[in-house]
């Protein structure tokens, strides 16, 4: 009986703040704009200062440095306040917003004194740049180079780059910078509500939205359009189970990701569709032949 009630304390412990499914749809799409939107502010202050070259001055480096740190400072006291019991919207809201915060940081200062991103236009980004410039011309589905040919790339990112330049008013070479900026942050805050859907915790999954972005921008910070994809497979992993267990919440959100990460960078997508396959055929066998992770898996591979 005392284990019982123990196992149900830590389980209230753990899973004070669990979020409906409604509610999980209008977070992610609530902050996932906020996200970007205070990008965008973000970016437009930072280049109304003059800042140095981040490779050659110490002062862009530490600004960059004390931001992160009072980012991570500010998201600790937050989740402590509101494992305290402070669970007010606001401290939600900061709650999950930091991993955009971060993307400002890392990125957004240290080039807040060029107007192109990372690599300039030099190798690759040389013919990403020319893309987006292609899609600030065009809202059609149109190659960077030939004319009257569809695009050997997948356009979704810069498409709505292309759209982003034409509201602003910018040329496809200058929106490259604010639009990754704009993206990846948007991506970051939506981190926070899904997983706090998959762990019932928002403190948990902050601190995994956290440890999300910041090796995401370690890693692929030069191709944006691959980075936010990239953001939610680890997210994509453990909806994939829950698809394939039984749940159309779960399956429609997996369709949905596989639909559009296809048309932002088809190698993460490929991967995250090979590992539903092999987890399908997984659980097939483990759960006696049942037939619910095949049906589940045929409806997401249908629909996307």
């Amino acid at each position: 009986m005392s284990t019982v009630v123990s196992r149900e304390l830590r389980v209230a412990t753990y899973a004070p703040d669990e979020i409906s499914e409604r509610g999980t749809v209008l977070r992610v799409i609530g902050f996932g704009l906020a996200g970007g939107a205070l990008a965008l502010a973000a970016w437009y202050v930072l280049h109304t200062i003059s800042f140095p070259a981040y490779n050659t001055s110490m002062v862009t480096r530490a600004l960059a440095s004390v931001v992160s740190l009072a980012l991570l400072v500010l998201l600790t006291f937050s989740c402590w306040f509101w494992l305290r019991g402070s669970k007010h919207p606001l401290l939600e809201a900061v709650i999950t917003l930091v991993p955009a915060g971060l993307v400002v940081s890392s990125l957004g200062i240290p080039l807040a004194s060029t107007r192109l991103w990372l690599d300039g236009i030099q190798v690759d980004q040389g013919f990403r740049t020319q893309f987006l410039s292609r899609m600030t011309m065009t809202a059609s589905h149109a190659d960077m180079n030939y004319v009257d040919l569809p695009t050997f790339y997948p356009m979704g990112w810069f498409w709505l780059g292309g759209r982003m330049a034409n509201v602003l008013g910018m040329p496809g070479w200058e929106v490259y910078q604010p639009w990754a900026l704009v993206s990846l942050a948007a991506a970051a805050a939506m981190l926070t509500p899904i997983w706090r859907r998959l762990t019932s915790s928002l403190p948990v999954a902050a601190a995994i939205a956290m440890v999300t972005v910041a090796v995401v921008l370690t890693e692929v910070p030069d191709e944006p359009y691959a980075a936010v994809v990239a953001m939610f497979v680890p997210a994509a992993a453990m909806i994939a189970y829950r698809a394939l267990d039984g749940s159309w919440f779960a399956t429609i959100g997996l369709t949905l990701y596989l639909g559009i990460s296809a048309t932002f960078y088809t190698l993460f997508t490929a991967i995250t569709a090979l590992t539903v396959v092999v987890l399908a055929i997984i659980m097939f066998f483990m759960k006696k032949r049942s037939w619910t992770p095949i049906v589940h898996l045929l409806v997401v591979g249908e629909r996307r």
